[in-house]
């Protein structure tokens, strides 16, 4: 039975000799599972002495909390509360208080993991950030990357919109920036499950970041806030309100420009942003007015390409310029596909570089992927072959990323999107195949959607995948009637989430007759349904 230990002198006595070794047990205490692995600690503050170290290792000993190996810490620890309670005292708001650790922790992890944190570390921070947004909810403006990162990729994450909802309602009419990055992260959480309410608190963000700018009009950061702002809440409504959203993005690009005209951008930040703005109102223009989205495309290239060439070292720089020449390939796909090609191309050979540079990153990996589904598509009826050999390349990467981050839904739903391409270039050639890979991507889809219910999203793969099986098996086919159901129910289901969606609702209608053709007993109801979505969108029956 381990020996009894007082948790407080211990600390007290690491603070007097080992100043900041406390911190390595807060993120500890914060940290999931049962027991931590001792070479993680010990990597947390390498500077320590070994006297230092070995008091840190026997406080972890007797409590049973520790154990040796080389494991990454993805599956291990907890200290418990306990150590957090017993070293608040011990550390004052001038070296490191839990709050101000955690609060750097986050930052730190959402820098490193570009988007993407450790699932394990994800669910460790959370579990403690609750604390110090619920006493001090100010503080979400120090974390809005992390934030944003979590609710963008892991929105099932229910503990998230309730420590953001909390802030919002103690920061509710205080018109600061905190309430301002309270909503718009609270929005970022909603967005997939609940658009009208997300909407809501993007539109209460932009309110108070355009106040805040009113009344400081020689602050550049509340102006660039405005802007950040606008995004958000167009983003919403692209496909909703296009004209708005339009008229918002041009809104955020006029700030830009006056940013990058007036203000010394050492740094390159506020060029990111032009380029950014300008990317959103071309991709606005490009159903309406293609050639001035092109104009738009290449202005951003431009000022993409003065970037990574100022910092080549930079690797979201690099990205950014990928980025960049993907957007004009996608606007010339559809009348020159020649020219297209050749930017996709030279994307392609960006992301292989940082995908080389950055091995293990899910995100990176991912726009590798990504990049490989675009030549892809370009090549799939002029060069079948090759085109096939990139879709399985794509294929191996999205699967190795699933591999090795078996809980990010993120990761899942990229391998079903690639099983579902290579079921699509193999439809004609071998349909037993390409049956095969749909069914694989409908079990994926089936189960985020069960992970992650009322998620747009979700609902919307589930009814594509379904739909493309029942296109492709036989109506005498035992499961044709079962596909056309599962994509009529699953656009259905995500129309009500989103009612106000054009697209979705084509595809709705869409589904909803081919199932009736398939003289199911509801056939009527389906009728009906498809008939009143074609009288309120104007479709043709």
């Amino acid at each position: 039975m381990p020996a009894p230990l007082d948790l407080k002198a211990v600390l007290e006595e690491l603070e007097r000799t080992a100043p900041g070794a406390s911190r390595v047990l807060l993120l500890a205490a914060a940290t999931p599972g049962r027991r931590v692995v001792w070479p993680w600690v010990e990597g947390l503050v390498p500077d320590l002495t070994d006297d230092a170290r070995a008091a840190v290792r026997h406080l972890l000993e007797v409590r049973g909390l520790v154990r040796d190996g080389a494991d990454p810490p993805g599956a291990t620890g907890t200290l418990g509360q306990e150590v957090a309670e017993a070293a608040t005292p011990l550390l004052t708001d001038e070296n490191a208080t839990i709050d101000r650790y955690v609060i750097d922790r986050a930052e730190q992890v959402a820098e490193d993991q570009a988007g993407f944190p450790e699932p394990w570390e994800v669910d460790a921070l959370l579990g403690v950030l609750s604390r110090p947004l619920g006493s001090n909810p100010g503080l979400v403006t120090q974390i809005p990357q992390f934030l944003r990162s979590v609710a963008l990729a892991a929105p099932e994450d229910t503990r998230l919109r309730t420590i953001l909802l909390d802030a919002c309602i103690k920061l509710a009419g205080t018109g600061t920036r905190a309430e301002a990055e309270a909503n718009a992260r609270l929005a970022d959480a909603l967005h997939t499950t609940d658009p009208p309410t997300a909407l809501t608190h993007y539109r209460r963000a932009l309110e108070i970041t355009r106040d805040l700018a009113e009344q400081h009009p020689n602050d550049p950061q509340l102006k660039r806030d405005t802007s950040v702002a606008l995004n958000d809440v167009s983003r919403m409504l692209r496909d909703t309100d296009p004209t708005q959203a339009l008229a918002h993005y041009r809104e955020s690009l006029e700030i830009t420009e006056f940013l990058a005209e007036h203000y010394r951008d050492d740094s390159g930040r506020i060029r990111l942003d032009l380029c950014i703005a300008l990317r959103n109102v071309a991709e606005m223009l490009t159903p309406i007015d293609p050639e001035q989205a092109l104009a738009l495309y290449r202005r951003s290239l431009d000022v993409n390409t003065e970037l990574a060439d100022a910092w080549p070292h930079n690797l979201s720089l690099r990205h950014g310029l990928a980025s960049s020449l993907n957007d004009i390939a996608t606007l010339l796909s559809g009348t020159d596909p020649e020219q297209a090609l050749g930017y996709y191309q030279r994307a392609l050979g960006i992301l292989r570089e940082l995908a080389a540079a950055q091995p293990g990153n899910l995100q990176a990996a991912h726009d590798l992927a990504a990049a490989l589904s675009n030549v892809t598509i370009l090549l799939e009826h002029t060069d079948p072959e090759h085109a096939l050999s990139l879709s399985k390349e794509c294929l191996g990467l999205r699967r190795a990323a699933v591999a090795a981050h078996p809980g990010n839904i993120r990761a899942a739903r990229d391998l079903a999107i690639a099983l579902v391409q290579l079921g699509g270039i193999t439809a004609l050639s071998d349909p037993v195949r390409a049956a095969e890979h749909y069914l694989e991507a409908l079990a994926i889809q089936q189960s985020i959607a069960e992970a992650l219910p009322g998620s747009l999203r979700a609902l919307w793969d589930l009814g594509t995948t379904s739909a493309r099986l029942g296109e492709l098996i036989s109506p005498e086919h035992p499961e044709h009637r079962a596909m056309w159901r599962r994509a009529a129910t699953s656009f259905r289901d995500a129309l009500a989430i989103q009612p106000g969606h054009p697209g979705l609702a084509r595809l709705s209608h869409l589904s909803a007759r081919s199932y009736a053709d398939c003289d199911p007993v509801d056939r009527d109801d389906w009728l009906a349904h498809a008939a009143a979505l074609a009288q309120r969108f104007g479709f043709e029956e």
